[in-house]
């Protein structure tokens, strides 16, 4: 029944009428607090629309960078942007730029006697060899990537490469329904990896033999990463972080890494606005989004010396770990302004002495 307040019960409706002199006080004080109100929030208003101009304008400059004015667009954003961020997706927005500002090299120092990224793939081709004879299955095709095809020309010591040529297989789940058991082995679907980690609350459960029956290169281990593929939520890398057997259906890619490479690095490239926007362009179909595993592996992504990875790696650690506390403060500001606003309210509502 459609909740609703019948004539006959208003009637009935008790209402208090104070003497029509303190009418007159209460609603001159209203009308002073909502003039107040509309002040502060024509201010606030303001604040905020200047704020987002700033902090999108700062933004803008960092993930298109210009060479020639670079360092100080960036000594610049990183001075103002924790004072302008007071919302959850300017801080989404900041992670982004972090993560494009590191697979694009702006974050670290290039150091001319790494090893170059052509060698370190020379060393991670004979692994992916090694481990696709031993499995049985076919080695990727190599395709270079073409010069005119390069998204932004390669650093000294980088290269750019296919998502093929840096892990030993990119597969996906079994294709068939699994059968159900009450006592088995965890089978993980999107929503058990959304959130960018294993969440293994309220799966289902496979037979073991279901288990036992799949391909080694099929079943994810400690060191892989998991990729959404289909569905609102594709595009979201989530790295294998336990040695729990499980499996995951055919909507979520397997990747399993190389060893020569930075297994940090890989899951702060496949997070990347750069391989999101491949990622977009590669889904097919409108209600359900795909993306094919034939698209996927043929990603181009920028590959730096490995030495540069872990540098990499560390500097956008510790920026993750600003916008970890940044957001953890936007937290205790909301909760402290919730107080504040209570006893305002407490005080305000609070009777006559």
């Amino acid at each position: 029944m459609k909740p609703g307040l019948s004539r006959s019960d208003a009637y009935q409706l008790l209402i208090t009428i104070p003497p029509l002199a303190e009418q007159h006080r209460i609603v001159a004080k209203v009308d002073e607090l909502m003039a107040v109100c509309d002040r502060l929030e024509t201010a606030r208003g303001n604040r905020e629309a200047t704020r987002d101009r700033l902090t999108a304008g700062s933004l803008a400059r960092l993930n298109a960078p210009d060479p020639d004015t670079f360092q100080d667009d960036a000594r610049f954003a990183l001075s103002i942007l924790p004072g302008l961020t007071t919302r959850p997706d300017q801080i989404k927005q900041l992670r982004q730029t972090i993560l494009n500002l590191a697979v694009r090299g702006k974050l670290v120092h290039q150091n001319p006697n790494d090893e170059p990224a052509s060698d370190l793939l020379k060393r991670i081709a004979s692994e992916i060899d090694a481990y696709c004879k031993g499995n049985g299955i076919r080695a990727p095709e190599r395709i270079p990537v073409a010069a005119q095809d390069f998204p932004y020309p390669p650093l000294a010591g980088w290269q750019w490469t296919r998502l093929r040529s840096l892990f030993k297989v990119i597969t996906d789940g079994d294709h068939q329904p699994p059968p159900r058991a009450d006592n088995g082995v965890a089978f993980l679907t999107i929503g058990n990896v959304t959130t960018g980690r294993l969440d293994f609350s309220g799966c289902r459960l496979v037979p073991m033999e279901y288990y036992r029956s799949l391909a080694k290169y099929r079943t994810p281990k400690r060191g892989d990463i998991l990729y959404t593929v289909v569905g609102a939520t594709y595009g979201r890398p989530a790295p294998v972080d336990t040695d729990r057997d499980f499996c995951v259906q055919r909507h979520i890619a397997i990747l399993k890494p190389t060893s020569a490479l930075n297994f940090r690095y890989l899951t702060w490239l496949l997070s990347s606005p750069l391989v999101y926007e491949q990622a977009s362009k590669a889904t097919t179909g409108t209600a359900q989004p795909t993306i094919a595993l034939g698209p996927l592996r043929s990603f181009t992504v920028p590959l730096p010396p490995i030495a540069e990875q872990g540098r990499i790696v560390a500097k956008v650690d510790e920026l993750m770990a600003l916008c970890d506390r940044l957001e953890a403060s936007l937290a205790a500001g909301e909760d402290s302004r919730r107080r504040l606003l209570d006893a305002l309210f407490a005080e305000a509502l609070a009777p006559a002495a």
